[in-house]
């Protein structure tokens, strides 16, 4: 999971300096190109939201894994311990 979030950060980088370059230059655009952006910008929205989604859903399974990890690593401790942990 962590991997593929490494992956996708350098290109939502990517995607956000040219997004922010691209408007800054629409100025000196002619009218085509700014008919082109005006097409392109919703699909680099959608990336963006799309990106973000899927790093919310990544810590939330990161956090769930955690969450059981943690209670088999106190299960186990106490087990050693003598004392038999209640399951879950």
């Amino acid at each position: 999971m962590a991997e593929n979030t490494r992956e996708q950060t350098p290109k939502l980088e990517m995607l956000r300096t040219l997004r922010d370059e691209l408007r800054l230059k629409m100025h000196l655009a002619g009218m085509e190109a700014r008919e082109r952006w005006r097409m392109l910008e919703p699909q680099v929205r959608e990336a963006e939201q799309r990106a973000d989604e899927l790093t919310r859903e990544g810590q939330w399974l990161m956090d769930e894994v955690l969450r059981h990890l943690r209670e088999l690593n106190k299960e186990i401790h106490e087990h050693r311990n003598g004392r038999a942990a209640p399951r879950a």
